[in-house]
């Protein structure tokens, strides 16, 4: 009976030092695939997120080639339109009056309270 035992034993931790060994290798060989695979996988969204970055530079570079030269015009548009209101005197009147309506206020106050002038 104890030959018995001692071959079942023998058995049992041969196959258990076997599974060990075998489960000790595919890890070491997982981690060495997932290891590379890792790599690759970075290399290659490096690459996708250096062409997306491309492509949205493009994008962004053609959508401002399109609109400036219409933001140009309307500037230039408005930048006209200040230097003939200028011109024309219509800011100049409009901040003349504006200062004597206060100055006539306040030299009103001044002299004869706060009562208003108009």
């Amino acid at each position: 009976m104890s030959l018995f035992v001692t071959i079942v034993a023998t058995a049992v931790l041969s196959s258990l030092l076997t599974l060990l060994g075998v489960y000790l290798a595919v890890r070491y060989l997982l981690r060495r695939h997932l290891a590379s695979m890792r790599s690759l996988l970075d290399r290659e969204l490096e690459e996708i997120a250096n062409t997306f970055e491309a492509r949205v530079e493009q994008g962004v570079l053609k959508a401002a080639e399109e609109v400036l030269p219409e933001f140009r015009a309307e500037v230039r548009e408005g930048f006209k339109e200040a230097i003939v209101s200028a011109v024309n005197g219509d800011v100049l009147t409009q901040t003349t009056q504006s200062v004597a309506k206060k100055s006539s206020r306040a030299l009103w106050t001044l002299f004869f309270g706060d009562q208003d002038p108009d």
